[in-house]
């Protein structure tokens, strides 16, 4: 069910900003939605999923790649076939890949979060080598019974 979210939000980003910057060619929303819906598969599938287990920067960049090959191969052949949609198309997948930073943090917290992850969102982790706060608290202690008979 998580990844049934996080397909719709993508799809939501993508087709706001994909159906913003072909506008202006004023193409059909049938060809606008199929644009963004194979766009949100390949990018997610690909990308969210396969990628970004890499890195941030990675994914983003392997995102930023996918989304232009495809928003332009699909808009150049399906909406205009000139130097102008692939313009709009390369400013899009600008716009796509400045939100698909936000979204693969997201997907790293929410979708596959590992071990230390998970540790973060639950709180400070239990001290994991108590004999050292021990001494360090002694030592602190020490300091001030040494301080305290200094002043007498």
């Amino acid at each position: 069910m998580k990844h049934v979210w996080a397909i719709l939000a993508k799809f939501i980003i993508m087709g706001v900003v994909i159906l913003s910057f072909l506008s202006i060619f004023d193409p059909p929303l049938s060809t606008v939605l199929l644009i963004t819906v194979v766009t949100t598969i390949i990018s997610y599938v690909v990308g969210d999923l396969g990628i970004l287990r890499m890195g941030n920067t990675a994914a983003t960049i392997g995102d930023f790649i996918l989304s232009f090959a495809t928003i332009g191969f699909l808009s150049y052949f399906m909406v205009e076939q000139t130097w102008t949609v692939l313009v709009a198309s390369f400013f899009a997948t600008l716009a796509i890949t400045a939100v698909e930073i936000l979204f693969h943090i997201y997907m790293k917290n929410r979708i596959y979060p590992d071990r230390e992850q998970r540790l973060r969102l639950r709180g400070p982790a239990p001290l994991q080598n108590v004999k050292y706060a021990a001494e360090f608290a002694e030592e602190n202690e020490m300091d001030r019974v040494e301080q305290e008979n200094t002043n007498k």
